[in-house]
């Protein structure tokens, strides 16, 4: 009996499957994002640049040669071309 019956369901599950199938489009287009995530010829994902900044934060620095950050705070930028200040 299983046998017989899987024969028979036979047509019926190439015809569901044709029917199916051609209501596919042939090609469908990939959507292009230039902002998403860039990866190199080896696969590896490239990162934008990250940065560190303080916000609203209270800082030691008073304008004289250079301060050192402490923040903790993390921002990845939009694009790769953007660079990250803090101020």
């Amino acid at each position: 009996m299983g046998r017989g019956l899987l024969r028979g369901l036979w047509p019926l599950h190439i015809v569901l499957w044709t029917r199916i199938a051609s209501t596919i489009p042939p090609h469908v287009q990939k959507s292009v994002n230039n902002d998403m995530i860039v990866t190199d010829n080896n696969g590896a994902v490239k990162f934008p640049q990250l940065c560190k900044f303080c916000d609203v934060r209270f800082s030691t620095c008073d304008n004289q040669k250079s301060c050192m950050s402490n923040c903790s705070i993390t921002s990845i930028c939009e694009k790769p071309q953007e660079v990250c200040v803090a101020v």
